[in-house]
């Protein structure tokens, strides 16, 4: 695959996840991880593979609309590892009638290629709650 095939490749994947984060469709996006994955977010310790990955979503899982909306900065390709840096904005209606939450910020993403596949490696979520 050439370097503009992997470039798209690795945006199809992103329009992957957020179709299968608002459907809430927990195995689709499992499909989009490495089993060694590491997510890092503000305040709390990373969460290490799938599992971890799985506990966060169940515990969240239809509490939320969700709406996000991301703009990719930087999409660069070493060989079979790339990486990409987006601005996010995420918006959360909690379906109970809460009030919204409201976060935004950027997002440092390592995705490695298995299997002539793109997965996400990596994740350093940077987003913090705007002001209302």
């Amino acid at each position: 695959m050439n370097t503009s095939n992997d470039e798209q490749a690795i945006r199809e994947l992103y329009a992957k996840w957020r179709e299968a984060t608002m459907a809430e469709d927990l195995p689709a996006i499992l499909s989009l991880i490495a089993d060694d994955a590491v997510f890092y977010v503000p305040g709390q310790s990373p969460m290490r593979g799938k599992k971890e990955f799985e506990t966060m979503f169940n515990a969240t899982r239809g509490k939320f609309q969700i709406e996000a909306m991301s703009e990719f900065e930087e999409i660069a390709i070493h060989g079979d590892w790339a990486h990409v840096a987006s601005r996010l904005a995420v918006n959360m209606k909690p379906r109970d009638g809460g009030a919204p939450q409201s976060r935004a910020g950027h997002t440092l993403t390592i995705l490695r290629k298995e299997r002539g596949k793109w997965v996400v490696a990596r994740d350093a979520n940077l987003l913090a709650p705007e002001a209302g």
